[in-house]
Parts: C-alpha cells; sequence; structure tokens
C-alpha cells in the first residue's frame, strides 16, 4: 500500500521499547519503504530533532522526564515544526488528556491499539488520511474513528 501523505521519515517517541517494536512490525506491513526512528524520551526527542526532521510524529502521553504533553508544547512554539504532523499515540482514553493534546496542538489522537491488526489499521488511515482538514473532531480507538468534543461523556472503552 502506498501512502497518500508525502512521508518519508515516520518518528515515534515511546518508552515501551516492545510496543515500539510491535509499531515498527505494523508500519512495515503498511509502508516498508518509510523510514522509521524510535526514540524512548522527551529528552531524546529534543537531541534528535536538530539532526532529522520527520513529516509524521508519533508521540506517547506518558514518558520519563518530559511528558509527551510538554514535548508537544514545546514543538508547537517552534515554527521549525509547524508543518510536521504530531499523533498523539497513548494508552489514555481519558477525554481530558484528548481535550488537552489538541489544545497544545496535536493533530491526531489515537488510542493506542490492543492488537498487530488494528495497529496495521490504524496506520493506514493515518496514511491516507487528508491533512488538510482538521482532525480534531475525532480521535480514533477501537479500530475506528469516533466523535470528538470537548464536553464529551464518558470515553469508550
Amino acid at each position: 500500500m502506498h501512502s497518500n501523505l508525502p512521508v518519508q521519515h515516520l518518528m515515534l517517541v515511546d518508552d515501551d521499547t516492545d510496543a515500539c517494536l510491535l509499531f515498527e512490525r505494523a508500519l512495515r506491513k503498511v509502508s516498508p519503504q518509510i523510514w522509521f526512528t524510535a526514540l524512548h524520551s522527551g529528552e531524546a526527542l529534543s537531541d534528535h530533532l536538530p539532526q532529522s526532521l520527520p513529516e509524521l510524529l508519533f508521540l506517547d502521553l506518558t514518558l520519563p522526564g518530559k511528558s509527551g504533553l510538554d514535548c508537544l508544547s514545546e514543538l508547537r512554539r517552534h515554527p521549525r515544526f509547524e508543518k510536521m504532523r504530531i499523533v498523539v499515540y497513548s494508552a489514555s482514553v481519558r477525554m481530558s488528556d484528548i481535550s488537552e493534546a489538541y489544545a497544545r496542538g496535536a493533530d491526531l489522537f489515537i488510542v493506542k491499539p490492543f492488537s498487530q491488526s488494528h495497529l496495521v489499521n490504524a496506520l493506514e488511515h493515518v496514511l491516507r488520511m487528508d491533512w488538510k482538514e482538521s482532525l480534531r473532531n475525532r480521535y480514533f480507538i477501537n479500530n475506528q474513528f469516533v466523535p470528538f468534543t470537548a464536553v464529551s461523556g464518558a470515553a469508550v472503552a
């Protein structure tokens, strides 16, 4: 499958090394030609970005040291990163986390899938998306997009 989004480099920041391996395997099934980088902390992201700028960044919220939300805020303060698409990729289903991620500049929020096939599906969707439209009115959970508003009710588990 080919990507509609011109992604040559995708980066994942997640302190769970097993999750990074599963993510890379899923990405290889979807788009084997994309250059993939895994980092394991917010500090590593800060150190790495001056050398290598991905088109698409997947960012976990729960990181040792600097949190994913802190990283997101820092990135969005710099014009150099304004075209980089940032997908928050988290196990959290809390509406407050989703709302805060969008408030700080996330382009999309994906709740981490529990199966490899769901992760493949999520990556296929992300790589085919029309990034010109705002995606902040929905998030990806349980293998589908669901509506999101800041005053939404209970999360779908």
